[in-house]
């Protein structure tokens, strides 16, 4: 991928609309979010498990979610890739490609509802989260491209293209696709 084929695929994207849906990748662990317990619940514990097996605790304690906020750090890169540009001294072009690939996914965004359906279960709404996860993956995956460094976060964005989440990473470095 280049970065114009990225400008380009941001404005098709149909964002979360197949949440919860296998996704085909064979590498990913997949997630669904499920409903409330109809035994009670309180609604302050949001329940994830794997898709089509029981909930288990154990899925939320192997997995980090990927950064939601442009605060962040690039958990698969660190700073390699920012010092990387200044090295190239591509680092004006970094700054305009993830701005304009930020302003893309936002407006890419903004007709969605909030909140989502398929992102939220009772008192638990992750459609914000869902929402920064996507801008900062396109916003790394711009980096790569202006540093000619094309990797994990690029590859994210085909999952973000087929409308799922790819919300996080296993300790075996297995995507979390929810």
């Amino acid at each position: 991928m280049t970065l114009p084929e990225l400008k380009s695929r941001i404005p098709t994207i149909p964002w979360f609309s197949r949440v919860g849906e296998p996704p085909g990748d064979p590498a990913a662990l997949i997630l669904r979010i499920l409903p409330d317990s109809p035994t009670g619940d309180d609604g302050n514990s949001l329940r994830i498990a794997l898709y089509q097996q029981e909930p288990s605790v154990e899925v939320s304690r192997t997995w980090d979610w990927l950064p939601t906020t442009h605060l962040d750090p690039d958990p698969i890169h660190g700073d390699a890739l920012m010092r990387r540009a200044v090295e190239l001294g591509l680092d004006g072009d970094r700054r305009t490609a993830e701005l304009a690939v930020s302003q893309a996914v936002l407006g890419g965004l903004r007709p969605l509802p909030r909140p989502h359906p398929r992102l939220k279960t009772g008192r638990h709404d992750l459609t914000e989260a869902a929402r920064g996860a996507a801008t900062y993956a396109t916003r790394m995956a711009a980096r790569e491209l202006v540093t000619d460094a094309p990797g994990f976060w690029c590859s994210v964005m085909s999952l973000y293209s087929a409308g799922h989440w790819p919300c996080g990473i296993t300790h075996e470095s297995e995507l979390v696709v929810l």
